[in-house]
C-alpha cells in the first residue's frame, strides 16, 4: 500500500493542475490500492497516478468522506481533507465518469524562483481560499497572492493548495 506523503504535494511535478476528473482511460496504468489519511482539519495530498480514476473502497473515519469535498483527485493524486481517512483504488476509473462538484476544486501554484506565476483556471464568479501553504515564503493575499477570472497569481516563492468554490 502506498501511503500519504508526508509532506503535502512533494511528489507532484506539474504546477497549476487542479483536481477533479481523469485523463486516462482504466486498464492503461497499473491499478494501485492505498490508504489516504487527513488528521483533523488538515488537508493531505497522495502521491499516486490518478490519470484513470480513483474510488474510495472503504471509510475508515467517523468524519464524512465526500467527493469534491472531503477528498478528491486530479492525475498526480489523491488529496482528504477535514479528517476523511479512506482506503482507495486508482487505474481502475470511478463511479462517476470523473464528474465532480466544480465549486470545490483544489488547484496548487506556486512561484518558482521568485517569479510571478498564473495558474489558469477559470473562477468567474466564485471566490478562492488558500488551504494549505507550501512555501517557507510568505503567502498573503493581495500582495503574493490573488486571483481573477483567469485563475489564481503566485509570486515572490509563495507555494500554496487553492480552494476554488
Amino acid at each position: 500500500m502506498l501511503a500519504c506523503a508526508a509532506s503535502a504535494l512533494a511528489g507532484c511535478s506539474t504546477f497549476g493542475r487542479w483536481f477533479g476528473g481523469h485523463e486516462t482511460a482504466p486498464g492503461q496504468v497499473p491499478v494501485q490500492h492505498f490508504s489516504c489519511e487527513s488528521k483533523g482539519a488538515e488537508l493531505k495530498y497522495c502521491d499516486v497516478d490518478a490519470s484513470a480514476g480513483v474510488r474510495l473502497t472503504r471509510q475508515l473515519s467517523s468524519m464524512p468522506c465526500i467527493k469534491g469535498r472531503t477528498w478528491g483527485y486530479g492525475r498526480f493524486g489523491v488529496w482528504v481533507d477535514h479528517g476523511c481517512r479512506g482506503e482507495f483504488v486508482s487505474g481502475a476509473g470511478d463511479d462517476d465518469s470523473g464528474q465532480f462538484d466544480p465549486r470545490h476544486q483544489v488547484l496548487r501554484c506556486e512561484s518558482q524562483d521568485q517569479k510571478r506565476k498564473h495558474c489558469l483556471l477559470q473562477v468567474a464568479s466564485s471566490t478562492v481560499e488558500l488551504v494549505q501553504q507550501l512555501s517557507d515564503s510568505a503567502c498573503v493575499e493581495n500582495k503574493t497572492w490573488g486571483w481573477d477570472a483567469d485563475g489564481v497569481w503566485v509570486d515572490a516563492g509563495c507555494r500554496a493548495l487553492f480552494r476554488v468554490r
